[in-house]
C-alpha cells in the first residue's frame, strides 16, 4: 500500500530548487569562460574550473540526494550553503559574472 504522508516532500522540493541553482551557475560560469576566457591567467582558470566543479558537482548531488531518499544531514546543510553562495557570486559584477562587463 502507498504511503500517503512523506514527511521529508519539502526536503526534495527544496533539492530541485537547489538543483535549478546549480544548473544556473554551471551555465553562467561557461558562457563567462566563453566570452572572457582568454584574458585570464592559469591561477584564475584553475579557479573557475574548481568553481565549475563545484556547481556540477552540487547538480549531481541533488540529483543522487532526491533519487536515493537521503536524510537531511549536516553535510546536505554544508552542500545547500556552498549552492547558494555560488549562485549568489556569479550573479555578482566580474569577469565570471552574469553582469560582467
Amino acid at each position: 500500500m502507498p504511503q500517503l504522508y512523506y514527511p521529508d516532500d519539502w526536503l526534495d522540493y527544496f533539492r530541485i530548487i537547489l538543483f535549478f541553482v546549480s544548473a544556473y551557475t554551471v551555465v553562467v560560469l561557461l558562457y563567462r569562460y566563453r566570452v572572457n576566457g582568454h584574458g585570464w591567467n592559469t591561477k584564475s582558470m584553475d579557479i573557475w574550473f574548481g568553481n565549475l566543479m563545484w556547481a556540477l558537482s552540487g547538480c549531481v548531488f541533488m540529483v543522487q540526494a532526491i533519487a536515493l531518499d537521503r536524510p537531511m544531514t549536516v553535510a546536505t546543510v554544508f552542500v545547500f550553503a556552498a549552492i547558494l553562495v555560488s549562485g549568489k557570486a556569479v550573479h555578482k559584477k566580474g569577469a565570471w559574472g552574469s553582469d560582467a562587463t
